[in-house]
């Protein structure tokens, strides 16, 4: 039986290196399903194709997991390149907040790129407040180094505005997920926006946000709106909405 350890990083080369990618510049299949969003990077060689991000974090020791529905594209920022060494991009993708920490500063900064990301620093405040953690720089770098969340997506090639994502593709990709998921330690998944809620509402039957079993643990599930949605996003204000009592849910996370 193989450990966690090594089914994950199974995991991170199947997704990196998909068979569809592969397929479409290595075969010149053009038919495949996902055609829209690989040909949206512009590569005409799998040499300069961004690879698939299976998630940011360690997701065998995070808390919390974030799933949103497929990760974007930043402007400058360095990605993994289909040529890149397995361990290089592992390093990147498990290392990713920990890289976008900059001494003395709150925000949380991508490689390559000048600003911080605001959806990044987003999911760092949730996890703050749901760990009962004062929003001290201390406490921002502390959630960070130790693992206490990380993000996956429901597709995993980058595009701009869920361009390429059809039904087709998400099915495509919900067997990653599910193995993320049942590789998971996550207390909590929360799902970002309105076609992540959908995606879980069909997959796993669930209406609303509750404790439930996911892919053989109990979890709490959370509906939470995207980090680029419109109106209150706080995690209280969401909790709050939908008459959950933001205790109950630190008393599950410290249990």
């Amino acid at each position: 039986m193989m450990s966690k350890e090594t089914e994950i990083k199974k995991l991170l080369e199947e997704i990196s290196h998909c068979k569809i990618a592969k397929a479409y510049f290595l075969n010149n299949e053009r038919g495949v399903p996902c055609k829209i969003i690989i040909e949206f990077q512009g590569a005409s060689e799998i040499k300069d194709f961004s690879v698939p991000e299976p998630w940011s974090g360690d997701v065998l020791k995070a808390k919390i997991l974030f799933v949103s529905l497929n990760p974007g594209i930043g402007e400058g920022e360095i990605a993994p390149k289909w040529d890149w060494d397995l361990s290089e991009i592992d390093s990147l993708f498990t290392n990713k907040f920990i890289n976008g920490i900059v001494s003395g500063k709150y925000g949380l900064y991508a490689k390559g790129v000048e600003r911080s990301i605001s959806s990044w620093n987003q999911i760092r405040n949730t996890t703050l407040t749901l760990f009962k953690l004062e929003h001290t720089l201390d406490n921002c770098e502390k959630v960070v180094r130790e693992n206490y969340f990380a993000l996956t997506d429901i597709v995993h090639c980058k595009s701009r505005e869920s361009i390429g994502i059809s039904e087709t593709v998400k099915n495509e990709c919900s067997k990653y997920l599910r193995k993320i998921l049942s590789l998971s330690v996550a207390k909590i998944i929360i799902c970002l926006g309105v076609k992540v809620k959908e995606y879980f509402m069909e997959q796993y039957e669930i209406e609303e946000s509750k404790r439930t079993e996911i892919e053989g643990k109990e979890r709490w599930v959370i509906f939470a709106p995207h980090t680029n949605a419109r109106g209150a996003r706080k995690i209280e204000k969401v909790l709050k909405d939908q008459k959950i009592d933001i205790e109950t849910i630190r008393l599950w996370l410290s249990s």
